[in-house]
């Protein structure tokens, strides 16, 4: 109830063969498609299921990236906005999506303060990463560095599943700041929104995001604002 309903569709389930389970994401979505609104792939690491498995599904499915992959190619015409889309935003509104729907598994759908605590942290570890993708690869940070960041932020590290961790930053530059950025300029938006307008619903805010479509965040501030009126 908390976001805009999406055309009827079909999606499909595919799971991550057991050999390449242990270098797989837990989760992931696919939607190479024009004018298909039923060739969604969601792709599952059964290897990474657990009980925290619900949030990912948020990110992937709904009200993440396969609800917004949808909305869009359903409000727009533009190819460019639903093919070429922002990563930044895309992630940005699925970590976004993750983290809120938190509030789904609490009971009532009251978040705890144990739940926050969660959330929290989790978000603290997607930002520390995030700053360390940018101190390697624009500060060049060393392993050591890196090390002692997170050792001094209160994160319990070791060798060998930190070097794993690094790896991943470090061969890949980009691929936290895409998260942590683009959850932090999300985030801040929705809460911009909330404020300026303090009598939207939750889905009147979300609804405004989505229509404001995959643009730059200044523009979707903007346009927002016209649309909340």
């Amino acid at each position: 109830s908390d976001f805009p309903k999406i055309p009827a569709h079909e999606y499909y389930l595919m799971d991550v063969p057991e050999v390449f389970e242990e270098n797989f994401s837990p989760a992931a979505y696919l939607a190479y498609h024009i004018d298909d609104f039923n060739a969604n792939m969601l792709i599952v690491n059964n290897g990474s299921v657990d009980e925290d498995f619900g949030t990912t599904v948020a990110h992937e499915g709904y009200p993440g990236h396969m609800l917004q992959s949808i909305y869009t190619r359903s409000h727009t015409d533009h190819l460019y906005l639903y093919l070429s889309a922002s990563i930044g935003y895309m992630e940005g509104w699925a970590t976004y999506c993750e983290y809120y729907s938190m509030k789904y598994f609490a009971e009532g759908g009251k978040t705890t303060k144990a739940m926050k605590l969660i959330k929290y942290e989790s978000v603290l570890g997607l930002l520390a990463s995030t700053r360390a993708d940018y101190g390697i690869h624009k500060e060049g940070w060393s392993y050591d560095e890196c090390f002692k960041y997170f050792k001094d932020l209160g994160f319990s590290v070791d060798d060998e599943s930190f070097s794993k961790l690094y790896m991943l930053i470090a061969t890949d530059p980009g691929y936290y700041a895409k998260y942590g950025m683009g959850y932090l300029w999300t985030q801040k938006t929705m809460e911009d929104m909330h404020t300026k307008h303090p009598d939207a619903t939750a889905k009147e805010i979300h609804t405004a995001f989505l229509d404001s479509m995959p643009v730059t965040f200044e523009m979707i501030n903007k346009n927002m604002d016209s649309i909340l009126g």
